[in-house]
């Protein structure tokens, strides 16, 4: 007989891992691969972009940079890249804040994983030199 885990346990999980999400030091962006869109993002992630988790998750992951670093073509290609092939090295690019500033930062695509049938990209973002500077606290 299959025993089932009380709904406690199911929430204690959750809480868990919400905790866990939101005090990382990192940007982190949930994106659905088939679609580019942004499912979840951290409170850093929040912060680095200047919206809210709301606005964020109206976006497709390419809406996070500036237009032309993708008519370029090589950020285009990064991110495909890193996209199919997970924890590959870092890849610098810039994060468009809502009022237009341009960010500096270092992307890892952290591995994917499936929710119901979904894959599900963890997409890291660290400004760069953040952690070089001797007080950084995050």
């Amino acid at each position: 007989m299959r025993k089932y885990l009380p709904k406690f346990s199911v929430d204690a999980g959750l809480n868990r891992y919400h905790t866990l999400f939101e005090s990382l030091r990192d940007a982190v962006f949930v994106i659905d691969a088939g679609t580019g869109r942004i499912v979840d993002a951290n409170q850093k992630a929040q912060d680095l972009t200047g919206r809210s988790l709301n606005e964020i998750k109206l976006l497709h992951h390419t809406q996070l940079h500036p237009p032309e670093e993708f008519e370029k073509g090589g950020l285009k290609c990064e991110l495909e890249n890193a996209v199919h092939n997970p924890q590959t090295d870092s890849v610098e690019m810039h994060i468009l804040h809502r009022d237009g500033r341009r960010i500096a930062v270092e992307m890892n695509v952290n591995g994917s994983i499936n929710i119901g049938g979904t894959k599900l990209l963890i997409s890291v973002f660290r400004r760069e030199g953040d952690y070089e500077h001797p007080n950084y606290t995050g």
